[in-house]
């Protein structure tokens, strides 16, 4: 299973820590420009993205959300602290139909 991030570098490491990859992002074009890439990649099944950036597109993340089914899009809490409404794990557990 392909699992990318784009977000902080903090949020990238990590990630890249547990066998995944992900890109670093300083602006919210980048992020955007990242995010279109990543949706078009036939090898990433998990696409997390973090709050700080997720805000920055929330219109076509929705949109990628809601029409695509894979891969599956989900936003995440980046170092800042900002956190999505919903807690990661809830998020992840969904996204790959386990109950935590």
């Amino acid at each position: 299973m392909g699992i990318y991030a784009i977000g902080d570098e903090d949020t990238v490491l990590g990630f890249r820590l547990v066998g995944g990859d992900g890109k670093t992002v300083a602006s919210a074009q980048q992020a955007r420009d990242e995010f279109e890439r990543a949706l078009d990649r036939s090898d990433i099944e998990l696409l997390f993205v973090t709050y700080q950036w997720a805000q920055a597109m929330q219109e076509r993340l929705n949109r990628a959300k809601m029409t695509r089914t894979r891969p599956i899009v989900m936003e995440i809490p980046d170092r800042s602290g900002q956190a999505a409404e919903t807690p990661v794990k809830e998020l992840v557990g969904r996204a790959i139909g386990i109950r935590f």
